[in-house]
């Protein structure tokens, strides 16, 4: 694999480039996609309990790439099968020298649609060794689509196995409450725009109100994009459980993080 540059990085935003199936095709092949990884704290005892997966490119011409630059191509050349496939073995895999945190990758809203999800994801993780209780996929509101009973049974089928499910930028989408309250999800991740307007009084108190809401309904809240020490001072204070930031860290490798547990071990 391809070493991955520094977080900070990465390229601004370009709208022109939109890589064809055959760049996105050699990409696989030169091995220039990379999996970074962003700790998740719990706010209690500032201990690292999980970390985010996160796909980069190292582009040969660009540079290293976020994954707005590349996605919508990959979607659309019918390739986001190969690269989740990729990210969850790559992240399965880079999780086993992590002791006991979990690794959480990111589902998109047609992977989860797909019926056949559980059997697809479950053996991926089982072959590379990870036990199943240290996976977390992550999946979006619009992925809630309208058969609830199927997508309950999507969750059912992987949390049996032992994957924890975490509800991903909630607060972003329509957000249907009546549905998250019978869906069994493990953890509900706080979108960065509601932590952006701390501490203005009314992001303080819509906050309040999402994590009550979640501790209420007996999940756990991540505030996502903490960045200052007055942020984290009012999410601490709202109740949640878990941060993610770059007031902590900004995506690293993985051989940067297994140095960054080592030390606070």
């Amino acid at each position: 694999m391809a070493p991955v540059r520094k977080e900070y990085e990465l390229l601004p935003m370009n709208a022109h480039f939109a890589p064809s199936e055959a760049e996105i095709d050699a990409a696989f092949d030169r091995c220039e996609f990379a999996v970074v990884y962003q700790p998740q704290v719990e706010l209690r005892t500032d201990r690292i309990i999980g970390a985010e997966a996160l796909v980069r490119w190292n582009h040969p011409a660009r540079g290293l790439l976020g994954p707005d630059y590349f996605l919508e191509s990959v979607f659309q050349h019918g390739l986001a099968r190969r690269l989740s496939t990729w990210v969850l073995t790559q992240a399965c895999r880079d999780a086993l020298a992590w002791n006991d945190i979990r690794v959480a990758v990111n589902l998109s809203p047609s992977q989860f649609a797909d019926p056949g999800l559980a059997a697809h994801i479950l053996p991926i993780a089982r072959m590379s060794g990870l036990p199943l209780n240290r996976l977390e996929v992550e999946i979006v509101e619009t992925a809630l689509f309208d058969d609830t009973d199927e997508a309950r049974k999507r969750i059912e089928e992987l949390r049996t196995a032992g994957v924890s499910i975490a509800l991903d930028d909630f607060g972003t989408g329509y957000s249907n409450l009546n549905r998250l309250q019978h869906m069994p999800f493990d953890k509900i991740k706080i979108d960065k725009a509601f932590i952006d307007g701390l501490p203005e009084m009314r992001s303080v108190a819509i906050l309040q109100a999402i994590v009550a809401l979640v501790r209420a309904l007996g999940m756990k809240a991540l505030a996502e994009g903490v960045e200052t020490p007055d942020q984290r001072r009012i999410v601490t204070a709202t109740g949640c459980h878990y941060m993610q930031g770059f007031l902590f860290a900004k995506p690293m490798s993985a051989q940067e993080l297994t140095a960054l547990l080592k030390s606070r071990a």
